[in-house]
């Protein structure tokens, strides 16, 4: 199931991924439109030292149109592209795109709330589709407490389970829990934050025959930037910015090496 809404990004909140991006606020400032992030390798044949390992385009609200990550850099011959299409802010479809053919097309529908109420997933190789229905559960303050998911997958069995959301005095989500229809936990997301809301560690934990934990801890410099990063398994990564806020660098390492 996990892998399934991996796949057309249900409900996600990819934490590690944000902490390698631009503050938002930063890139609107600057009006940037168009984010290239190099890697620095040293083992092509032809001694180029770099790689374009991600491609980004924002439009002038700086929603995300456009990503693709080439995973040359990685050493594997593939890559992935999605596109994007915006109802307001929200997400309205992505086209995902790999090793440049088209791999998925997903179509998102809203009610009244913030995150779907109804998502639809082709895979094009396959002609196969994926739909999930969700029912959100207010609070009297008018935010998400629980989600109610009924996924059909490819096979057309039926997957359901329920996410339980837990906020801080300042309604800033704290905890993530998901059980499935037996109320046995899927998974457990959890999130510390400092005075200023920023988060300081994120943790998830996810259940079943090969149960994955994975934590990241965040450290911050004396301008409200993040400074580096590290993991539960010592990776950690150092970030450097230009003078106008914007990232420069990230410097990426395993602390068992040092």
């Amino acid at each position: 199931m996990k892998r399934i809404c991996s796949l057309i990004g249900v409900l996600s909140l990819v934490i590690c991924s944000y902490a390698q991006q631009n503050d938002t606020a930063q890139l609107k400032k600057n009006r940037v439109a168009d984010v290239k992030k190099m890697q620095f390798v040293h083992a092509f044949t032809d001694n180029h030292d770099t790689c374009l390992l991600e491609h980004k385009k924002y439009d002038q609200d700086i929603l995300l149109t456009f990503e693709r990550m080439d995973m040359k850099c990685m050493g594997w011959q593939s890559s992935e592209e999605k596109q994007y299409t915006y109802t307001g802010r929200q997400i309205a479809t992505i086209l995902t795109k790999r090793d440049n053919d088209v791999f998925s097309f997903t179509k998102y529908a809203y009610d009244n709330y913030t995150e779907p109420n109804y998502i639809l997933s082709l895979l094009t190789k396959t002609d196969d589709t994926i739909t999930v229905d969700y029912e959100h559960f207010l609070s009297k303050k008018g935010r998400i407490d629980s989600s109610y998911s009924k996924m059909k997958t490819i096979d057309g069995s039926l997957i359901t389970s329920n996410t339980f959301y837990v906020y801080d005095k300042k309604d800033q989500i704290i905890q993530m829990y998901e059980l499935n229809e037996e109320k046995k936990p899927l998974s457990n997301t959890t999130y510390k934050r400092d005075k200023k809301g920023k988060i300081t560690t994120f943790a998830v934990t996810y259940y079943g025959d090969k149960p994955t934990f994975t934590q990241v801890n965040y450290y911050y410099n004396q301008y409200g930037q993040l400074s580096s990063t590290v993991n539960n398994i010592n990776q950690r990564q150092e970030y450097f910015y230009l003078d106008n806020g914007l990232i420069s660098s990230v410097l990426s390492y395993n602390t068992d090496d040092e």
